[in-house]
């Protein structure tokens, strides 16, 4: 089904919209996205950006927390917000009138929050509870281990909720200051999309967010890491060991992006990827295996992740090594990476099923640098990655790891 053309609008001077308006069903869905993110985080402040995104429905200069909560509850409309790495987000989901009757009120959210001091010490509590229950999750907690030691002494190195220490030192003017001189100012872009016309969400907020970003706003830069391949035992009380392998990998930006992708598709792709057919299911090994590429704004990694018992440990590292080689080595079968790109194809559209999920998609590629038609574009980028390429960014990129063992 063709949808309806994407438009381009000022929603402010430095703000852009990108809005689908399309009425196939009755809801809209919009999305503000910022470049300001826990990478920004101060020195000693690790968690700021995070609690700023905690904190933001607690209150502005006209709504207490609870008319906030009253209202949106009352017009069936669900607000959020999301803090990562490399960006801050908003998003809202609801009807037309909902849109209508909240949109004012999202407005004042934006441009006047409070960020109250009684709110903030109730919240770094509960923020030191998700960091405490964090480490119960052995897949959490693996992963964190690995970019802690991945990213030593680079911004990306923390956890998006900081560590116990630097959440309970935060303060209301670290927030306050994050929020103003990183949010606010940050390279800045709203999607929607759905059944509501674009000049609604221009007229209620475009005035809120006037002044923020500047004609040079830009993503905040990350700076590049000295890399060493390292190993690294993390002593937990686990009855299982835990793995993470990872390698540096490039961006978006990369003519390798899309053939690593597909790489990365291939070895977590269910039961027909190499990794899931080959140790899994094969060998029995693994209790939980899989892959995943994540680029960033700066420097992003390739990983492959896994589970097993002690006593399959190092059989299981052996056979993976063998795996890295023979992708490196020989060439995926054409009917297999039909069947590959035919799946990836399929994940990619179901995740512009909803409105949501297309407002994320054009809004996220398009923050990116790639353009919000990538989504257009992605069949026939899938298409034009060959086997060939799998083997050479497998051969190029699988090399030199940083390995991280978590276990008893």
């Amino acid at each position: 089904m063709k949808r309806p053309a994407l438009r381009r609008l000022m929603l402010a001077p430095h703000v852009t919209l990108l809005a689908r308006e399309q009425h196939d069903n009755a809801l809209a869905a919009l999305k503000l996205f910022t470049t300001a993110g826990a990478a920004d985080d101060p020195p000693g402040r690790e968690g700021t950006a995070n609690l700023v995104e905690q904190m933001l429905l607690e209150g502005t200069e006209r709504f207490t927390s609870a008319e906030i909560a009253e209202r949106i509850e009352a017009e069936g409309v669900h607000l959020n917000t999301h803090a990562g790495k490399d960006g801050f987000t908003v998003s809202m989901l609801g009807t037309r009138e909902g849109f209508i009757a909240c949109m004012h009120m999202l407005a004042e959210i934006l441009e006047h929050p409070t960020l109250p001091d009684d709110s903030l010490s109730i919240e770094k509590k509960l923020v030191v509870q998700d960091i405490r229950e964090e480490q119960d999750n052995p897949a959490e907690m693996v992963f964190q281990e690995f970019e802690r030691r991945f990213y030593a002494g680079h911004p990306y190195a923390h956890p998006v909720s900081g560590e116990e220490e630097t959440v309970l030192s935060c303060q209301r003017e670290d927030l306050v200051r994050f929020y103003r001189s990183c949010v606010q100012v940050s390279h800045c872009l709203v999607a929607m999309a759905g059944d509501l016309e674009p000049e609604v969400v221009v007229e209620a907020l475009g005035p809120a967010l006037a002044d923020w970003g500047n004609a040079e706003a830009r993503p905040m830069p990350r700076p590049e890491r000295e890399y060493a391949p390292s190993t690294h035992r993390v002593s937990r009380p686990l009855d299982a060991q835990w793995v993470v392998i990872g390698y540096p990998a490039p961006g978006v930006h990369s003519p390798d992006y899309m053939p690593l992708r597909v790489l990365d598709g291939l070895l977590s792709s269910g039961t027909d990827g190499s990794l899931f057919a080959e140790i899994r299911d094969r060998f029995g090994w693994a209790y939980q295996i899989g892959s995943s590429y994540a680029p960033r704004r700066g420097p992003g990694f390739f990983s492959i992740y896994f589970s097993t018992s002690a006593e399959h440990l190092d059989g299981l590292m052996e056979e993976l090594v063998r795996l890295v080689g023979q992708l490196a080595r020989e060439p995926l079968a054409d009917e297999h990476l039909a069947r590959l790109r035919t799946y990836l194809a399929g994940m990619f559209v179901m995740g512009a099923e909803t409105n949501m999920g297309q407002a994320t998609q054009f809004g996220t590629y398009e923050l990116l640098g790639l353009g919000a038609d990538f989504p257009e574009r992605f069949p026939s980028l899938l298409e034009a990655v060959q086997a060939e390429d799998l083997c050479r960014v497998a051969d190029q990129y699988l090399r030199e790891p940083t390995i991280v063992y978590c276990g008893a």
